[in-house]
């Protein structure tokens, strides 16, 4: 019996933990470049504005530009929270708070659900423009320590 185990063990060993070819890509690795795809929020604003204003634009080409900024966002957002884990730390995501907006809740504002005593909320990807739950936006709740609390979707009620 105690032979088996040792054979077992050592199938197990050489088997078990040799990595393929074909191994996916790591999740952090995928993750940024998913976020090298989108637009930072303070930029998409400004893109915004330009689709929704075009003889704003300065350039032909901004309208072009923004556009398929916007586009872009809109297709790697969800791909983007679904690598987003809860329990994780925001900072195992290189660049996640440099992308979005960040709010502090003191549990005083009456807008926002509250998670906690004192938690943040990141909000990334293109705001819904009407009434309702955005596809394309979402927001990530941390606490003080960075530990990501829960993903939301953004219900724009006006």
């Amino acid at each position: 019996m105690k032979y088996h185990s040792i054979l077992i063990a050592a199938i197990f060993a050489a088997f078990g933990f040799l990595p393929t070819a074909a191994s996916p890509k790591p999740e952090k690795e995928e993750f940024v470049d998913l976020l090298a795809q989108i637009v930072p929020r303070n930029l998409l604003f400004e893109y915004l504005d330009t689709v929704n204003h075009p003889e704003k634009a300065e350039i032909k080409d901004d309208l072009e530009k923004a556009r398929q900024g916007i586009e872009r966002t809109k297709i790697n957002v969800p791909k983007i929270r679904k690598l987003i884990r809860v329990g994780a730390s925001i900072l195992d995501y290189p660049g996640l708070i440099a992308y979005g907006r960040i709010i502090y809740n003191n549990g005083m504002q009456q807008f926002l659900p509250k998670q906690s005593e004192w938690d943040y909320s990141l909000y990334l990807g293109v705001p819904n423009d009407q009434e309702g739950i955005g596809k394309w936006e979402f927001e990530v709740v941390f606490n003080e320590r960075g530990i990501i609390t829960a993903l939301n979707n953004v219900d724009r009620k006006h």
